[in-house]
């Protein structure tokens, strides 16, 4: 197990002070255990919206690859942004390029979305 070093000070009110107590004693955790296994199942549930699993099922998909392009799409947003490119408006054409783009995107996504729902 990692050595706990850092520290981390909240401030509850009494009634969410409460709250903890109770559900870390039906969880047979300490405080502590309780609220790092809060945090840790939290993170996941983040890191799952931002990162969904593709289902297995699909041979065109390397999810190794997912958050490579996710993050490469950021920066590419990031660096329009310094260069002062998403201040500039847009004309028709870009417009209608994004518009198809996220009927395109929102396609995929519901034929994964499908998948899932097979899966289950």
């Amino acid at each position: 197990m990692a050595k706990r070093d850092k520290f981390i000070k909240i401030m509850l009110t009494e009634r969410e002070l409460k709250k903890i107590n109770r559900y870390a004693g039906y969880a047979f955790q300490s405080k502590s255990e309780f609220i790092r296994s809060a945090i840790r199942r939290r993170i996941a549930e983040i890191n799952n919206s931002i990162y969904p699993k593709l289902p297995p099922s699909d041979p065109e998909v390397d999810t190794r690859h997912l958050r490579r392009s996710v993050m490469g799409e950021l920066r590419g947003a990031l660096n329009e942004f310094k260069d002062g490119v998403l201040l500039e408006k847009p004309d028709e054409r870009e417009l209608k390029t994004r518009e198809d783009e996220k009927l395109q995107r929102k396609e995929e996504l519901e034929e994964i979305k499908q998948a899932l729902e097979k899966q289950e």
